[in-house]
């Protein structure tokens, strides 16, 4: 899925499958905002965290944090035109959600007290 200019041809082209296949208008209503804008340095920075997450040593309950040596090395060979300092510190903060997430939804699965 593109952003910017080209999610708007993106967003009509499947609004209008949808209408082919017997969707309703408001099938997509949710699900795609009129002009989604995302800013070019964000969604790199989320296409990275989304391959550093497979370097993510796994651990026997719950997923471990991306070592910090892969996030370095990520950006050497693939952002190099961002700052090393930012792009760590937004790969770490996506991290420590979804570790939280993890977290929560391991939590609600198996709650303490043996239920």
């Amino acid at each position: 899925m593109r952003h910017g200019k080209g999610a708007e041809a993106d967003a009509e082209w499947l609004k209008a499958a949808a209408s082919e296949e017997g969707f309703g208008e408001g099938f997509f209503k949710d699900v795609l905002p009129d002009k989604p804008v995302i800013p070019f340095h964000l969604i790199v920075v989320y296409e990275a965290f989304r391959r550093l997450s497979a370097q993510r040593p796994s651990g026997f309950s719950a997923p471990s944090k991306i070592p910090f040596g892969e996030i370095v090395c990520y950006h050497r060979a693939v952002v190099p035109f961002l700052c090393l300092e930012d792009f760590a510190d937004q790969i770490i903060a996506l991290d420590d959600i979804y570790i939280q997430e993890v977290a929560r939804m391991l939590e609600q699965r198996n709650p303490k007290g043996g239920q």
